[in-house]
């Protein structure tokens, strides 16, 4: 009597597709979770949770929710890791907490193997990625029920996901998008915010696209955005310079505190460039309601960084900077969004020569703005700290054509469905 049995036909699956990005940002879309959740799973599905530890004999754990809620995830171990270049790893289905299970866990048949292996090349071919899926032993049943299918609409929703980039002066390279239609409005963030560090829900920049093109970027050294060797406060209004002849050549501007100042040098700088301008909560002491910065500021920053401890520069900017105490800042040491904190942390020495020549407790010479023609309008919440008020004051009183605004119920941690609306009538008027 013959009791063998025929083991189910396996098949490869390849796919090749071109991405106008370079290897190093198509790359960042497979390893940094806040990129790939952004479109991991076909069309329909999206990625609520992913976990991953980059490095060889490292484990993942990838999510994907279908329409009708159920999630499904996978989890493995990464077995090479060529940077930019390629990343084998293998696939099981898995639990919420990364424990393997079979494929009928998620209703899938006994035919499909415990354990599939992927391999994903990156190429630059130009100034584009020439990226290359290899998926091992798929039981042919499954790739008839449009597996190829799954992994390119997810790829689609990849391409989608991928910055714009505009080239700064000094070769940086610029990571922007867009959303809405209307005149232009760039929008300028403080120290450590970045696009995708935003918190849930409406936003300055999707309410705003609403009546405008609202232009959101990383700042250098931030997201991916790239970096210089030297920072020079010069060479990031040429970022904001690259991006208005990006939109355009004319724009509104919209500065958040340190961001704020930046967005107000570069008004000064550029022009009739920059035609409308609103700063919310420049950092402008200019009397005693709270101590100056600390005349080392910086050099304490850069002395963190340059030791490897980002989380000690992140506590400074904390307490040096923004004056927290320690029994607050312990704490969010502790929560999820510390490690975002501290991988833009050595960007916040830029912030700190941005501020640090007003932040001493005196006014600035009376002409400092005699440059910035466009109109302006400085805000600052009623609930903030008092110096940002009478900066503020200050600040639009010696502007040729200022005004200041005191917004009410707010403080720094602005809401944006308070803020915005009073952003898009001053832009429309």
């Amino acid at each position: 009597m013959n009791n063998s049995t025929t083991a189910p036909s396996t098949t490869d699956l390849v796919i090749e597709r071109m991405f106008n990005a370079s290897p190093e940002l198509v790359w960042q879309m497979w390893t940094e979770p806040e990129h790939l959740m952004r479109w991991w799973g076909p069309d329909t599905f999206t990625s609520p949770e992913c976990q991953i530890d980059l490095r060889v004999g490292g484990k993942y754990l990838f999510c994907m929710q279908g329409p009708d809620g159920e999630r499904i995830y996978s989890t493995g171990i990464y077995k090479e890791i060529v940077p930019y270049e390629r990343i084998a790893y293998t696939d099981y289905f898995s639990d919420a907490d990364g424990n393997i299970v079979p494929a009928t866990h998620y209703g899938l048949g006994e035919e499909h193997p415990k354990q599939l292996d992927v391999i994903v090349m990156f190429e630059a071919v130009g100034e584009q990625t020439r990226m290359t899926l290899t998926q091992r032993n798929i039981p042919a049943v499954y790739m008839e029920m449009g597996v190829k299918q799954g992994w390119n609409e997810s790829f689609d929703k990849l391409g989608d996901a991928l910055p714009l980039m505009v080239t700064s002066k000094d070769g940086t390279q610029i990571a922007y998008d867009t959303r809405g239609t209307g005149a232009p409005v760039i929008l300028v963030d403080g120290a450590m915010g970045y696009r995708r560090f935003t918190n849930e829900g409406p936003t300055v920049a999707s309410i705003l696209a609403e009546r405008f093109t609202v232009y959101s970027y990383d700042r250098r050294g931030r997201g991916q955005s790239t970096d210089a060797d030297a920072y020079a406060i010069e060479r990031e209004i040429e970022d904001i310079d690259a991006l208005i002849e990006a939109a355009g050549g004319t724009v509104y501007l919209y500065g958040m505190s340190s961001g704020a100042i930046l967005a107000l040098l570069a008004a000064q700088e550029l022009g009739d460039k920059v035609s409308k301008l609103v700063l919310y909560e420049p950092p402008l002491l200019i009397d005693d309601s709270r101590p100056p910065l600390a005349p080392d500021y910086v050099e304490q920053l850069n002395a963190a960084l340059a030791a490897g401890d980002r989380s000690k520069a992140v506590d400074i900017f904390m307490k040096v900077a923004l004056l927290i105490p320690e029994e607050y800042v312990a704490p969010m040491r502790q929560s999820p969004m510390w490690p975002d904190l501290e991988a833009v942390a050595h960007t916040l020495p830029y912030d700190g020569l941005i501020t640090e020549g007003y932040m001493m407790g005196e006014r600035w010479p009376a002409d400092t703005w005699a440059d910035v023609h466009a109109e302006t309008l400085v805000i600052a919440g009623e609930h903030t700290e008092p110096f940002f008020q009478t900066g503020g004051t200050a600040l639009a009183d010696d502007l040729q054509s200022g005004k200041f605004q005191l917004l009410p119920g707010q403080g720094h941690d602005v809401d944006a469905t308070v803020l915005a609306p009073v952003l898009a009538a001053f832009f429309s008027n």
